[in-house]
């Protein structure tokens, strides 16, 4: 940030570029990855702290008075404050991300003459200062419950606390609606942006990077649609019913003949042209039969 920019690169330094120019002494940075911003100070003679997309764009002034030397940036992500240490009038102060709601939490104690480094976490405020050579914390919120953790440190630099609280999972950088990158994001800082693209692995076939792989998924809660149940309920009826008459077809094209012998005729009881008449002899109209014959042959 000497140059009087904000800038940003791939962790082995390559493909720099600068995100946020003219700026008068940049002195301290901070970045929220999950609503995806980046929030900056400047000590010049207008001194000011300001906040930006993590593009670059979207610049906003946060705090422009009552600040002389801002040093170092902190963020409290669960509360969504920014905290800041001012070595010229000796605090440490908050506001919002919308830059409301500014409180000055820590005056100075003779532990502030010279400060370097700031974190929070969770109840506290955590510092470095350099003339005492001391790492000291206080209660975040109203500055009481002072202690100094650690004396006549060597060169006191920077705070970071390393905890798994702090590093909140969020949606990828390539993710946006309805669509999940499966693959490696990476960030492609040649463009305006910058842009994350969803680059596959390499395979034999060697894919443009302009045409990112993106995988769709359908959300767990479309499967629960009352009217997707509905019309899979229908389908599911419809097939069984059409099954089931095909099977009655093919059973009545190939059924095999029954022995006349076996009654599938109504019975002569049940036989309405039978009913009130006498039973007829099996052998009656046999013989009817063989007399016509006979007179026939007689003439």
């Amino acid at each position: 940030m000497g140059s009087g920019a904000v800038h940003v690169a791939l962790l082995d330094g390559s493909a720099q570029r600068a995100l946020v120019a003219g700026l008068e002494k940049p002195s301290a940075v901070a970045v929220d990855p999950l609503h995806r911003l980046l929030f900056w100070a400047q000590s010049g003679s207008s001194p000011k702290i300001e906040r930006a997309g993590l593009d670059g764009r979207d610049r906003k002034a946060l705090v422009t008075h009552l600040m002389r030397h801002p040093v170092a940036l902190s963020l409290d992500l669960p509360r969504q404050l920014l905290y800041w240490m001012d070595q010229g009038t000796k605090t440490i102060s908050r506001v919002n991300f919308e830059g409301r709601h500014r409180k000055t939490v820590v005056e100075s104690n003779g532990y502030l003459d010279q400060p370097f480094g700031l974190a929070v976490f969770e109840g506290f405020v955590y510092w470095s200062e350099a003339v005492t050579r001391s790492i000291c914390r206080a209660n975040k919120h109203n500055g009481r419950n002072f202690s100094v953790l650690l004396s006549n440190a060597n060169s006191p630099g920077g705070v970071f606390i390393m905890h798994s609280a702090l590093q909140p999972s969020g949606p990828s950088a390539c993710s946006h609606a309805g669509r999940v990158c499966q693959h490696e994001c990476v960030v492609d800082l040649l463009s305006d942006g910058p842009e994350f693209r969803c680059v596959p692995p390499e395979t034999g076939l060697k894919r443009p990077q302009e045409s990112p792989s993106i995988s769709r998924t359908v959300p767990a809660s479309t499967l629960s649609d009352p009217s997707l149940a509905g019309i899979l309920s229908l389908i599911l009826f419809l097939s069984i019913l059409l099954v089931g008459t095909a099977l009655w077809w093919w059973q009545g094209q190939f059924r095999v003949p029954r022995p006349l012998d076996q009654s599938f005729s109504l019975k002569e009881s049940q036989d309405p042209l039978l009913l009130g008449e006498p039973p007829i002899e099996p052998n009656t109209c046999l013989r009817k039969e063989t007399l016509l014959k006979m007179d026939l042959g007689a003439e």
